[in-house]
């Protein structure tokens, strides 16, 4: 991963990074373009090591369906993200699964999804491990970790991209559902009617958001990340 995604993983500073990366704590090597590309990997086992103790490292699954094939692909999902976690010294304290389409958000439909968010609103969860964004939506997935991250709760995806062929064939069955649902049968019915596109109005910075931005105290025997606490845990 690229140095900025490190860093905001880690929570600390490019000082840091490089100096542990000079003692051999973080792999890394150049690209051509002159960037820093550290190992995935190594930064990852720096996020088990930091997390608090009162904190939960959690899973969350999904498949579109209940057949045969759905149930395959589940077990495979579950494995990947156990292995996961396993390989970087991480034991899972709850797995939440669904087994809906990625358009519907109903508690009804995805009620792992919502006892997820009772988790993070609560303030136990400090990971996420989902094995591709579109288990948790296939549009608006980064509303999930907007909230997320007001929270403090990191969202690690094993797989930014969807390659998978279950995945693929479920995003186009979504695709057409959400198309149908919005009165078009076939593509070509979508024209664009030349109107220009409004300016977006330029917004006040809110500044960095932290963990615990209620102002909430942290657990017993957990540590301050935000600022960096972490110099008896490597």
């Amino acid at each position: 991963m690229y140095t900025k995604e490190a860093l905001d993983l880690l929570g600390i500073t490019v000082n840091t990074l490089k100096s542990w990366a000079d003692q051999g704590r973080v792999r890394w090597e150049y690209l051509p373009n002159g960037k820093r590309l550290y190992w995935d990997e190594d930064v990852y086992a720096l996020v088990g090591k930091k997390l608090a103790k009162d904190s939960w490292v959690v899973c969350y699954s999904r498949v579109a369906g209940t057949t045969e094939s759905d149930r395959r692909v589940m077990t495979e999902q579950r494995l990947r993200l156990q292995d996961w976690c396993t390989a970087r010294g991480l034991s899972p304290d709850q797995s939440y699964e669904d087994w809906a389409p990625s358009t519907e958000l109903s508690i009804k439909e995805r009620p792992g999804l919502h006892l997820l968010l009772q988790d993070v609103i609560q303030k136990r969860v400090a990971v996420v491990v989902v094995d591709s964004p579109c288990r948790l939506a296939r549009i608006g997935v980064e509303v999930f970790q907007e909230l997320f991250r007001y929270y403090g709760v990191e969202i690690i995806f094993l797989n930014r991209t969807i390659s998978r062929p279950e995945y693929l064939a479920e995003q186009e069955r979504d695709i057409v559902k959400l198309l149908k649902r919005a009165g078009v049968e076939r593509l070509d019915q979508i024209q664009d009617d030349g109107l220009a596109k409004p300016s977006k109005p330029k917004l006040k910075d809110p500044g960095r958001i932290v963990p615990h931005w209620e102002g909430a105290p942290l657990p017993p025997n957990s540590r301050d990340l935000a600022n960096g606490d972490l110099s008896d845990l490597m």
